[in-house]
């Protein structure tokens, strides 16, 4: 039996796993309950034709974020975050493709996943503390591949106000 993150990679439409199951993926432990991938907006009615077929229903959509459940497996749930052709397209050539036993999969980068988790926090502040915790992590693990000035750079545009300063103690 497939499940959720086998079945996006089979989809064929080019997608980056991101959320708790990247943060899982790049070795932290931490519970998430969904499966969050990124597409780019233009690619999405592919997706979601994909998703049908695979047995998954739409039960949210907005013009960000597309949800969707199992018919059978009702705790699968997938969201499909929405991003702009070139957004994705700049995401898309920083991936990193990470082999989970057989299953090869598209994975955003850590500096992309911590901009994500610190917009989060931006729009929902009762997230600091459990997103901080993840951003810390994931950029303390790719320490190779980030400088702090694109850190800085980061935090300015999508976190909240100060968050540069919370971090870089435990990034220096």
């Amino acid at each position: 039996m497939s499940t959720p993150l086998a079945i996006l990679m089979e989809t064929g439409v080019p997608l980056l796993i991101v959320g708790g199951t990247a943060v899982q993926i790049y070795g932290i432990s931490r519970f998430t309950k969904d499966f969050d991938c990124v597409v780019a907006s233009d690619r999405e009615s592919e997706l979601a034709e994909a998703m049908c077929k695979a047995g998954f229903d739409e039960f949210v959509r907005n013009t960000l974020v597309v949800r969707y459940r199992h018919s059978v497996h009702t705790d699968w749930i997938v969201d499909t975050l929405l991003v702009h052709a070139e957004t994705f397209g700049k995401m898309w050539a920083e991936r990193r493709e990470i082999l989970l036993g057989a299953l090869s999969l598209t994975v955003a980068a850590p500096l992309h996943i911590a901009s994500m988790k610190m917009h989060a926090m931006k729009q929902n502040p009762s997230r600091e503390l459990f997103d901080l915790l993840d951003v810390v992590e994931l950029l303390q693990r790719d320490r190779a591949n980030w400088t702090l000035e694109q850190v800085r750079a980061a935090c300015e545009r999508y976190g909240p106000v100060g968050i540069f300063d919370t971090l870089r103690p435990h990034l220096e």
